[in-house]
């Protein structure tokens, strides 16, 4: 924009500037915007396989825990009463 002579009110010249500032706020909004795009994909792909594998690891956890505690019932079944065993088991579980 060039100031010569001619008269522009103080209002024309702060509209002007805002329009200016606007459009390039915009541009660089643009900007940015694409480039975080890219980041926001990569981060949901790392949560999404992040989730299913502690779910994995849960599940195999808690698998593991099951098999342990039949395999502890079934030893505790052969030195006590079966009611007891269940007994035993049920309060160590909790």
């Amino acid at each position: 924009m060039i100031l010569d002579d001619s008269k522009i009110s103080l209002k024309e010249l702060i509209i002007s500037f805002l329009n200016e500032l606007k459009a390039v706020l915009k541009e660089y909004l643009n900007e940015q915007q694409e480039a975080l795009k890219p980041r926001l994909k990569k981060i949901l792909i790392i949560t999404i396989i992040s989730s299913v594998l502690s779910a994995l690891g849960i599940s195999m956890a808690g698998s593991a825990s099951l098999f342990i505690l039949i395999g502890s019932l079934r030893y505790l079944q052969t030195q006590m009463p079966t009611w007891a065993a269940w007994l035993v088991m049920g309060a160590t579980s909790a």
